[in-house]
């Protein structure tokens, strides 16, 4: 039997990034499950026996329905990362373990937000493969959607530079409080392994030069510290796991309105100076 393809669209092209992508994860198993199913289905019907028949019918038509929504899961993934590939992507490049493992988690998927989070892996692993591990697909396939939205929150409390940073000072303060951040909040988001979080001491960024270059969600500013090299850049209580770190990029998180401006207040009681590189405004220590 070949491969159906005819729910994608690819416009043409038979050797883009989508259409090596649905290659890839095309299930020639669920092909050939539907094959036997229908064989097994035929061979029932040349039973004598009536009520046998009808429950094997029924035990099929249920099993039709039960791969058909699974495969239907994975085809509307696919729908959704399609869009997100780069023109570079390299879906062929893809470890074989990781598409069948991604594969057997995203049959069940039928959530729409889950859906997305699971297309931007997916895309994310096309457009440059090892970036996410079998353990933080893992992860997400048992993520439940209440803790990805928490975990969304969180990553608008990121800053980046080459990757996410979380800089939680005080997490009494309403600037948390008012978007979902909490104590309890923190302490499940530990538990549950993506971030780590000390209540009492600080994380901190050793060896920093005497200026760095940050970025919160497209906004640049510099930081620059007293000494002109083995600075300590102190970012409170919480830090990402390598799990957390994968994800982030994917969260879709999005800026915090007076968020920057908390930074700022916290980061002049530390000593840093801070240049907002968008309007030049410089913002010395106390």
């Amino acid at each position: 039997m070949a491969n159906d393809f005819s729910l994608f669209k690819f416009d043409g092209d038979s050797t883009g990034p989508f259409f090596k992508l649905v290659q890839r994860f095309f299930d020639p198993m669920y092909v050939r499950k539907m094959a036997q199913a229908k064989a097994d289905a035929d061979m029932v019907l040349l039973d004598s026996e009536i009520e046998l028949n009808e429950k094997r019918n029924r035990t099929f038509n249920r099993f039709m329905q039960e791969e058909e929504k699974k495969q239907t899961n994975i085809d509307n993934i696919l729908l959704e990362a399609g869009p997100m590939l780069n023109d570079n992507a390299k879906p062929e490049d893809i470890e074989n373990d990781w598409i069948a493992n991604a594969n057997e988690k995203m049959k069940n998927v039928s959530e729409k937000d889950m859906r997305n989070l699971w297309a931007k892996l997916l895309a994310g692993e096309a457009n440059q493969p090892l970036s996410f591990s079998k353990r933080t697909v893992n992860f997400v396939g048992d993520l439940e959607k209440s803790d990805a939205e928490l975990f969304t929150k969180f990553c608008s409390f990121t800053i980046q530079s080459g990757g996410f940073l979380p800089v939680i000072y005080k997490h009494t303060d309403n600037v948390y409080n008012s978007n979902g951040i909490y104590f309890d909040t923190l302490e499940h988001l530990d538990a549950i392994g993506l971030i780590k979080f000390q209540h009492i001491s600080n994380f901190q960024k050793m060896g920093h030069p005497k200026t760095v270059n940050w970025f919160y969600f497209g906004k640049p500013f510099l930081i620059e510290y007293k000494n002109e090299t083995d600075n300590k850049f102190n970012f409170g209580h919480a830090n990402l796991t390598k799990i957390g770190n994968e994800l982030a990029p994917i969260a879709g998180s999005k800026p915090i309105h007076g968020f920057f401006e908390h930074l700022i207040i916290n980061w002049k009681k530390l000593g840093y100076k801070i240049t907002d590189l968008a309007t030049g405004e410089i913002f010395t220590p106390r």
